[in-house]
């Protein structure tokens, strides 16, 4: 059985059930018509938040979403993700039926994007929501996707993130989190090392880039951090530092073979990005 979340202290409790009363009292309408671009009314608005179908999570990855850049404070979209991603962390991502449609609809993607939120209040409800998300009590993800099922497109989209900002995300909260939010973050990067490992890579190697390994190494002193966060930390480093970090370095030989598999940090994704650049401008200025 999946475990019981421990309850909140009273006066947050408190606090969240006066929260929750208010919003019922008086549910955002307008500011999910004119994110959803689609007319509804209180009840409609308050079965969205509180009683959600399966096609109703479909909604959830653009509820969540965030403001354009450079968008006022009273867009829209800053009532929707307040209120829609409370109703996701309290509830909605612990339960499979509405979990599994919103992934599918991509939900992961539009957490991901969310665990280097400014406001750090929210940017813990997007932590715990995604570690919900990933937890095997919900959904085996280390298990083998069942053919003909759900199961193909579920472990699509948890591979998609490969591709994502995710594991940039992840780490930008080794300091300046919320308090615990480092250890949250390190626990989905080891979660999501060790399923790519074992889902998508030849002879289950899988290496780190060079600063994101560095990185773990920091982690496994880091001073604020709780034993269980160095030592897992510490883990992580010892069996991926034995990998060498070199991209074009394979573990598989003969002609054709593919490189190894690689999670980059934050300083190769920008790395990456700019040898891409310079790549373009010189393609770009050889046709001129």
């Amino acid at each position: 059985a999946p475990p019981t979340d421990p309850p909140p202290p009273p006066e947050i409790a408190s606090a969240i059930s006066a929260g929750l009363l208010r919003q019922y009292a008086a549910p955002p309408v307008a500011a999910t018509e004119a994110v959803l671009k689609h007319n509804a009314t209180s009840d409609r608005v308050r079965q969205l938040i509180y009683w959600p179908t399966e096609d109703d999570a479909r909604l959830y990855p653009t509820l969540v979403q965030s403001p354009p850049s450079g968008a006022p404070a009273n867009h829209p979209a800053v009532r929707c993700q307040v209120t829609y991603l409370m109703a996701l962390y309290l509830r909605h991502a612990k339960e499979w039926t509405f979990a599994r449609a919103f992934i599918l609809a991509g939900g992961l993607r539009a957490v991901a994007d969310l665990v280097v939120h400014p406001d750090l209040h929210l940017r813990g409800q997007a932590l715990e929501t995604l570690s919900a998300l990933t937890d095997e009590h919900l959904f085996p993800w280390h298990e083998p996707p069942r053919a003909n099922t759900a199961d193909v497109a579920l472990h699509q989209r948890m591979l998609e993130l490969a591709k994502s900002p995710l594991i940039p995300n992840l780490t930008a909260n080794f300091e300046g989190s919320f308090p615990g939010g480092s250890h949250f973050a390190l626990q989905i990067l080891a979660f999501y090392a060790s399923w790519l490992r074992l889902r998508h890579c030849p002879g289950n190697v899988l290496r780190l880039s060079g600063d994101l390994v560095r990185l773990l190494g920091r982690w496994a002193v880091k001073p604020d951090g709780t034993d269980e966060e160095r030592a897992l930390a510490k883990a992580l480093h010892d069996d991926f530092s034995q990998y060498d970090a070199t991209p074009s370095s394979s573990s598989s030989t003969g002609a054709g073979a593919l490189p190894t598999p690689m999670l980059n940090g934050a300083e190769a994704v920008a790395e990456a990005a700019l040898a891409a650049d310079a790549a373009n401008a010189t393609a770009a200025d050889g046709g001129l």
